[in-house]
């Protein structure tokens, strides 16, 4: 039984790594196996010669970038939520509308509670979330004056 033998001549550049990475990502996009990708990455025309698991690794990272994106795009959709609610309550509240403006605070305090568990990973990012969050809460609390923040 022929063995094929695995080698690499020379370390590939930082902008080649990203370019496979994309072309990794790409394929995840397609719905293809890691068995596919790791037949298609082999390919002689691709001219990558790299073993199965080094394609491993760039499925790995390219998995990781679709992380950062969901989370990036989370956190964005969160603050506009945010922001819509605060602008919501400071109409309100403006208006003299108290009945309106509590449900409004109450919706905004579920979506900043559930947020502090929902799209973090680690303690810094979730102490970083908790001083933000922290930040709009007051933002939004009325002052004496009946004024935010």
């Amino acid at each position: 039984m022929n063995r094929i033998q695995y080698y690499r001549s020379e370390k590939s550049t930082k902008a080649e790594l990203q370019r496979r990475v994309a072309i990794v990502l790409e394929l995840l996009s397609r719905k293809m196996k890691r068995s596919e990708i790791i037949e298609y990455c082999l390919d002689e025309s691709l001219g990558w010669d790299v073993t199965p698991a080094t394609i491993g690794k760039y499925i790995n990272r390219a998995k990781g970038e679709i992380t950062k994106s969901v989370k990036k795009s989370a956190l964005q959709n969160l603050s506009e939520s945010v922001m819509d609610l605060k602008e919501l309550y400071r109409k309100c509240y403006q208006r003299e509308d108290y009945k309106t403006a509590l449900a409004v605070r109450k919706e905004l305090n579920a979506v900043l509670e559930v947020s502090r568990g929902s799209v973090i990973d680690t303690e810094t990012e979730q102490e970083e979330l908790s001083d933000e969050l922290e930040a709009m809460i007051k933002d939004v609390t009325p002052t004496r004056s009946g004024r935010a923040g």
